[in-house]
């Protein structure tokens, strides 16, 4: 499984989205991952959906909130980074989901 490490969310999302991003890893629920996508809700005012996939150059990502539609690494993908990371450092085992959601910003970074 191809994956990201941290500083590829802090280069994509900035210093200030980061750091938000991290205060709100505890906010993560439902992680699953589906091959080398991760895929979580991140419950901030709302509920959103957040799906990293790491490709072989860059990352792309998909997440229904109002910051990420604008095409921005948004607080709620970064804070499904570290936990979806921990897991993977610590063994901890993650299900497998296989399926994608119907209605989501997408974007790709060449990083």
């Amino acid at each position: 499984m191809r994956t990201f490490s941290r500083e590829d969310l802090l280069e994509l999302a900035g210093r200030r989205s980061y750091e938000r991003g991290v205060d709100g890893v505890s906010e993560v629920t439902g992680l699953t991952v589906d091959g080398d996508t991760v895929r979580g809700t991140v419950t901030g005012s709302l509920p959103y959906r957040v799906e990293l996939t790491p490709p072989a150059a860059g990352m792309s990502w998909r997440r229904d909130c109002p910051w990420a539609e604008e095409g921005n690494f948004c607080k709620h993908a970064v804070a499904l980074g570290p936990v979806h990371l921990f897991n993977v450092e610590h063994g901890v085992e993650t299900p497998a989901v296989a399926g994608t959601w119907s209605r989501s910003a997408t974007a790709n970074s060449s990083t």
